[in-house]
């Protein structure tokens, strides 16, 4: 699966790419030459997750990548790499003048990637104890 989320606030994209693992996921999507390198030399053989860039009509945005088992874990710590490619992309360093742009940005697209990926339902999501969430639209609870 390969979905996009917008940050309208930063005119940015991000594409989310799911597979059963991170070498399935890239050797399918190819988001760069990077990562096919990685790929080739055992770099993500047991990795559940990564950030990294993705090549779209002529520019490179962010991307996550993560496995159908991911959890709330996995992908908050993706999503906090995503956050400072957007961040040093826009020329904000990681100082405690940005951390309150961080911690917006990093939420949002932790937000979003949740809420896409068990809409889609792609995914169930776990805690660290094994509980497994699932979508549930407001007013339906």
């Amino acid at each position: 699966m390969k979905g996009k989320i917008h940050i309208k606030l930063f005119n940015q994209g991000i594409v989310v790419i799911v597979d059963n693992s991170v070498n399935s996921a890239i050797l399918k999507y190819k988001p760069n030459t990077d990562t096919l390198v990685k790929v080739s030399e055992g770099y993500f053989d047991s990795a559940v997750g990564c950030s990294t860039w993705f090549y779209e009509n002529e520019f490179f945005i962010p991307c996550i990548v993560l496995t159908e088992e991911s959890d709330f874990n996995t992908i908050i710590h993706e999503s906090s790499h995503t956050t400072f490619k957007i961040m040093d992309g826009l020329g904000m360093p990681n100082t405690e003048d940005n951390e309150e742009i961080f911690c917006y940005l990093n939420g949002y697209i932790s937000q979003e990637t949740i809420i896409m990926l068990l809409k889609k339902d792609y995914v169930k999501i776990k805690d660290n104890k094994g509980k497994e969430y699932k979508l549930v639209e407001r007013g339906d609870a």
